[in-house]
């Protein structure tokens, strides 16, 4: 048997489940936020892509400078990276 009690619960939580529903995104909204998310990482990609490339660019350019710089400093040296230590003796061990 139904009382009133059971039907003013049944029509309550009934009308929650509505809210729910109707509080939830339609298929269209759901459709514009994702197109809206993917136009904002492309755009993202669209800047990103260029920074990293350049300073990529840059950086190798900036090891290859720094290269040829050692290679024509090693090339005044006359013993090449032993060359700064002028005032070293050499020990000579004697055997027997």
């Amino acid at each position: 048997m139904f009382t009133v009690t059971t039907i003013r619960e049944t029509v309550t939580s009934m009308g929650r489940v509505i809210e729910v529903v109707q509080r939830q995104p339609s298929w269209v909204m759901r459709l514009a936020a994702g197109a809206g998310l993917i136009v904002c990482i492309l755009v993202a990609l669209a800047i990103l892509i260029p920074v990293l490339l350049v300073s990529t660019a840059v950086f190798l350019v900036g090891m290859g400078i720094g290269w040829v710089r050692g290679l024509f400093i090693r090339s005044k040296q006359p013993n090449g990276l032993f060359d700064g230590r002028r005032n070293v003796r050499v020990i000579q061990r004697h055997e027997g």
